[in-house]
């Protein structure tokens, strides 16, 4: 279809092409890989208007792909703010355990990009860190803090343990993608749940 004839699209429309040809980029290539310049042809647009809209390469990628992760996993640490009493501490294991499945998710489809992001140039890295990862760190410690008095547990720090979780989740989601391998994320969830839960010690010699 010749630019003549294609139809006029509303700046909404437009915008959301070119999201859906930069996933299909950043999904394709990687962050390092993707070229802005083949975002533009698959959008049918010309460059300058992918700048038009997006800033960045980084705020590109965080709206094809980080955003969409980053909501679902926004609305899981949202469900752990309203748990139940737990005194069997079931409605904590089952909370904790979308959680990591969500985390999983969130790093495994992000992985490859998010790697290249945050270990590049120091600058846009911490205010893409701070503006997209640790606001998800803060309502998980948030979320957690809520929860202390709901459920049975041994002494622990809230932030440490958050921070294992996504430090675990992220370095699998590392090695998947290092290694080429397709692990069932609801299989790892479950072992990193018990290992964020339970620890790795005997239950009796706790």
């Amino acid at each position: 279809m010749s630019s003549a004839s294609r139809p006029r699209l509303s700046k909404e429309a437009r915008q959301e092409q070119i999201v859906a040809a930069a996933r299909a980029e950043f999904l394709s290539r990687g962050f390092a890989g993707a070229r802005i310049s083949e975002v533009a042809r698959a959008a049918e647009v010309n460059i300058a208007l992918v700048y038009k809209h997006f800033r960045s390469k980084e705020e590109l990628f965080d709206v094809a792909v980080v955003a969409p992760l980053r909501a679902a996993l926004e609305g899981v640490i949202a469900g752990m703010k309203t748990l139940p009493s737990d005194p069997l501490g079931a409605a904590q294991y089952a909370s904790m355990l979308r959680f990591v499945r969500a985390l999983l998710e969130f790093f495994t489809q992000s992985a490859p990009g998010l790697g290249v992001v945050l270990f590049g140039d120091r600058g846009p890295a911490t205010e893409f860190y701070f503006e997209h990862i640790r606001p998800l760190i803060e309502a998980s410690i948030e979320a957690g803090e809520v929860n202390r008095e709901r459920w049975p547990h041994a002494d622990y720090d809230t932030e440490t343990a958050v921070q294992a979780a996504f430090g675990m989740a992220f370095w699998f989601a590392v090695d998947e993608s290092m290694r080429g391998t397709n692990t069932d994320l609801d299989v790892r969830a479950r072992a990193l749940t018990d290992i964020v839960m339970y620890g790795v010690a005997a239950r009796e010699t706790r």
